[in-house]
């Protein structure tokens, strides 16, 4: 068995380890672009978000559902309930599902 303290010695001080997927994915938009998406969505409908819904689109933004770029298309979605795996293969065993009621 694979002690603790012996993985933390193979990696570097203040060495993270990488990211699922190979790459975080940031989606947090930056303060010019938040002013002209609020300017361009004035006359958009809107809704309120549940309390699931906030949490998944807030793990999206900060990267905590890494790799995905946002939600899920139809080809990752059916991929993670027939085999737990994104389209591209990447192991994923829990599908994103917004619902719009």
């Amino acid at each position: 068995m694979l002690d603790v303290k012996e993985a933390s010695q193979d990696r570097k001080e203040g060495q993270l380890n990488p990211p699922y997927g190979g790459k975080l994915v940031n989606l947090i938009a930056s303060s010019d672009r938040i002013a002209n998406m609020q300017s361009e969505s004035k006359d958009w409908p809107s809704w309120d978000l549940t309390p699931r819904q906030l949490c998944d689109l807030g793990l999206l933004m900060s990267g905590g559902f890494s790799p995905l770029q946002g939600f899920m298309n139809r080809a990752d979605y059916e991929g993670v309930c027939e085999k737990m795996r994104l389209a591209d293969g990447t192991l994923w065993p829990m599908p994103d599902r917004k619902s719009t009621v």
